[in-house]
């Protein structure tokens, strides 16, 4: 611990600036003829005899202003600029407090100019993107245009990043519609409907703790056009096409007016198009993996292998259905209601072939599996939000109901032929519950998250004959109330949370049939805490320069119990620390660095004192054991923007250590894989470089963007009695080009590249595969009303020393359109009907070749209508 403390230390004495008073310089405009006070005024702070601005504000309604200058204040000016006024300059040393200017007016003779509004502007800590400026006739939805804006990411998931970090909320006009579910929304809104997005710096949801609880977060909001409100608008998207019978349907429907919103879409489609992603919450709260919350355990896995380096629509054979409907009722300024229903029907199947080679102390063991995979699942997940949002408090109050039912079937062959069939169904039900109280420069703050999650999940197998039964019963009831208490006093915040957590999770498994040996499985068993704790953190905050020191105490009272009454219990108590420093060089450019060491807390996925059968092959084993991991963090970064010219960029490096309480074992018995742990302390680390480019060429109204990311692990696996260290590289390039070359011409290239490395300590040489990917699309309007679209995506992906696969895969479309309202295409996917699709992956001292079935050339025929 001492050097990287050593280190965080003197970071800070290197940023902490040099201390100097702080003048607050404020007063009144007015105009000079009539004395009324005049409103939007600009106000800049500038050295005298220099067109740099140091500090920038405006005028509010009643004339007044007010901004924060340090010391000395020698050879500088505040300059005051109003159009139909002259311009006015006082120097800092004739000030008199508070200022009175007076403003005279001057008519300007302007000559005709043509004004062409920037593509991105900022206004305080907004900016404001143009969507006119980004989108042309191949955008459908507002979706398609963010993926062309200039430090805007949209990942493959439907997630939304600013610069790097997730967004915190999504707003349309103002207003919360969607609760984080805002692929809705991006997937589906017009383009055409939008007049521009906004992006909220620095965002505090909570009006009550503006000024008084700082946010590093960001906000997304859409400005709709004069035309999209107060009225329905809507689209419809049917379609047919073969090979075999394919079809795509869908509709959506919105209206936001003054007082209440609405959302409404169905689709339904069988060519490959995910629209269960639309409906995923992306909410940092339910993100987050943390004592705030709590996510029941899967233990059955009959999930396929997620790909991430070709399109999943090119994998998905489908047949799904989906309806969501979302209504916002703005009761007053202040008070809204919310609620959504969201359902979906998904059916899928799945083709792959698995090859994979395990590496012994001196041998290694294949395994081969070509599995037929068909999946079965019904979701439906409703919420209702009441929201109170003032200067002087805030209420929230929301309930949440999540269930889904998944039946898989599951059918291998080869090495260990097998018939697997499971029934997953899921239940949680939430209720989340915040006050927030202000008081002058103090608040006081009420939380309560509470949970209810069941997983009564079976499995079925069958196997030479021989059948195994599996019932895997989870019941866990979660509970997180805290009071809280916020101080701002000038550069300083002081800020409490206390408050106590509750687990009550409940297990049973019982396993019919052999498991390896000849013997059977049955526990059942339940594992509790009691978590009291005491949340501290101090910020220091002045000018561009902040640092926030956070020591929480945590207390726990952990208990298990098995079935014969067994009790085992732990009490620990330890105290994490964090620091986060951040300096604002300049309004563009910005440093920050953090670090944390401590223990974590025991998890219980790993609490139970038998085995459970994950699939057919795979069986994991508990164990009980209540040592705890500790960890150790530094990051340091910076981040870059430049709205006026597009340009935004954010590097990181992190490096962290890792100490295991217990190290993952795997052992092969028989036909099976037992993983499990040993009670060995562990020393794992990590090194993390990532670094993100996206400059907009406004000349050719487009976009070039560069991401690299570098990870380095280091870790080990118990193996064959001995304990086996490795190593991880991941290496990944990614960049795209997106512009229109002319009028009649458009083309995007993307280019992405990764490297991943498995460094063996017995001796052994290296294992390392690389894959490249080259796409290419290119759009051409010969006419205004006539479209076409080439596209092609090559593969390069390395599979042993010495051997690679390549895929090409080639789609072509064509779209007409008589106006706005509606248009027909004609697309012709995998021109060349190419149908497999190969890569290799490295991990955990094995080596994994697959291989999918990819979706064969179709034709497919819609229509759009804008309603």
């Amino acid at each position: 611990m001492k050097r990287p403390a050593a280190i965080l230390i003197g970071y800070l004495c290197v940023l902490t600036p040099v201390q100097s008073q702080d003048i607050t310089l404020s007063g009144y405009v007015t105009a000079e003829k009539t004395g009324k006070p005049l409103a939007q005024v600009s106000v800049m702070l500038k050295h005298s005899g220099e067109a740099r601005i140091e500090k920038y504000t405006q005028t509010d309604s009643a004339g007044h202003f007010q901004l924060t200058a340090s010391g000395p204040l020698d050879a500088r000016e505040l300059c005051f600029s109003l159009l139909g006024y002259a311009a006015r300059s006082v120097a800092l040393t004739d000030m008199s407090s508070p200022l009175k200017i007076a403003l005279s007016e001057k008519a300007i003779a302007l000559e005709e100019v043509v004004i062409k509004a920037p593509r991105i502007r900022p206004r305080g800590d907004t900016l404001i993107y143009d969507v006119s400026r980004f989108a042309d006739a191949r955008d459908k939805t507002i979706g398609d245009v963010l993926k062309k804006m200039p430090g805007i990411t949209v990942e493959s998931s439907g997630a939304i990043k600013y610069n790097g970090i997730p967004i915190d909320k999504f707003y349309v006009e103002g207003l919360d519609l969607l609760g984080g579910r805002y692929g809705i929304a991006t997937r589906n809104i017009p383009q055409q409907s939008v007049s521009r997005v906004e992006v909220l710096e620095n965002h505090q949801v909570v009006k009550a703790l503006r000024k008084l609880v700082h946010s590093d977060q960001a906000a997304l909001n859409l400005k709709l056009k004069a035309g999209a409100k107060a009225k329905w608008v809507g689209t419809l998207k049917p379609g047919v096409g073969a090979s075999p019978f394919l079809w795509q349907l869908g509709l959506f429907a919105m209206r936001f007016g003054a007082r209440s919103q609405s959302m409404n879409a169905y689709k339904s489609n069988n060519i490959g198009k995910d629209i269960v992603g639309e409906t995923r919450s992306f909410a940092l709260e339910d993100m987050r993996h943390s004592a705030d919350r709590y996510r029941l355990t899967d233990h059955i896995d009959l999930e396929p292998a997620f790909v991430n380096y070709i399109d999943e629509e090119r994998l998905h054979f489908n047949k799904t259905h989906a309806f969501n409907t979302t209504n916002l009722w703005k009761l007053s300024d202040d008070y809204q209601l919310r609620g959504q229903l969201c359902y979906v029907h998904d059916r899928l199947t799945r083709g792959d072939f698995v090859k994979t080679t395990y590496f012994i102390e001196d041998s290694a063991r294949v395994v081969e599996e070509r599995n037929d995979m068909r999946t079965a699942e019904n979701q439906l997940a409703t919420a209702l939000t009441w929201t109170a949002n003032t200067d002087k408090f805030y209420i929230e109050d929301a309930l949440t109901l999540d269930f889904s039912w998944r039946d898989v079937r599951l059918i291998t062959a080869g090495t260990q032929p097998a018939d697997q069939s499971a029934n997953l169904p899921d239940c949680k039900v939430v209720n989340d519950f915040r006050l927030v109280k202000r008081i002058g420069s103090h608040a006081i703050g009420v939380n309560s998250h509470n949970q209810f999650s069941a997983k009564p999940h079976e499995i079925d197998i069958l196997r030479d004959e021989t059948r195994q039964a599996q019932e895997v019963k989870a019941t866990a009831f979660f509970s997180n109330s805290n009071l809280s208490y916020a101080l701002r006093e000038k550069k300083l915040g002081v800020f409490f949370k206390g408050g106590c957590s509750l687990l009550l999770r409940d297990m049973e498994n019982n396993l019919r049939g052999t498991l390896f040996g000849g013997l059977s499985d049955r526990f059942k068993s339940s594992f509790n805490y009691i978590h009291p704790y005491l949340k501290t953190s101090l910020e220091y905050r002045e000018s561009a320069f902040s640092a926030t020191f956070a020591f929480p105490v945590h207390y726990y009272r952990y208990r298990y119990t098995d079935k014969r009454g067994n009790v085992k219990r732990s009490n620990p108590l330890f105290i994490p620390l964090q620091l986060n420093l951040r300096y604002d060089l300049t309004p563009r450019f910005s440093l920050y660095a953090s670090g944390q060491y401590g223990k974590e807390p025991v998890s219980d996925a790993y609490f139970y004192s038998g085995a459970i059968l994950q699939d057919y092959r795979y069986s994991k084993r508990g164990i009980i054991d209540y040592s705890m991991d500790r960890s150790q963090s530094i990051r340091f970064g910076l981040k870059y923007k430049n709205p006026v010219d597009a340009l935004f960029s954010n590097l990181s490096l992190s490096r962290s250590k890792h100490t295991s309480a217990r190290v993952p074992k795997r052992e092969f018995i028989g036909d099976y894989m037992v993983m499990s742990y040993v009670p060995t302390a562990r020393d794992n680390g990590a090194w993390q470089v990532s670094g993100e480019l996206s400059k907009g060429i406004g000349v050719l109204h487009g976009l070039i963007t560069a991401n690299a990311s570098f990870s380095a692990i280091e870790s080990a696996l118990y193996q064959q009695g001995v304990i086996v260290p490795y190593g991880s590289d991941l290496l990944v390039i990614q960049s795209r080009f997106d512009a229109e070359i002319t009028d009649r011409l458009h083309a995007k290239y993307e280019l992405a590249y990764f490297r991943d490395l498995m460094r063996l300590k017995n001796g052994d040489a290296d294992i390392e595969n690389d894959r490249f990917k080259q796409a290419l699309s290119v759009a051409v309007t010969p006419i205004k009303k006539l479209r076409f679209q080439f596209s092609g995506v090559y593969y390069h992906n390395e599979i042993a020393a010495g051997t690679s696969k390549d895929l090409f895969i080639a789609d072509a479309s064509v779209v007409y359109s008589t106006d706005k309202s509606w248009e027909i295409s004609g697309s012709l996917r995998n021109i060349s009907n190419r149908n497999r699709y190969s890569y290799a992956i490295n991990d955990a001292l094995s080596a994994v070749y697959r291989e999918y079935a990819i979706r064969p050339r179709e034709l497919v025929v819609s229509l759009f209508f804008k309603l």
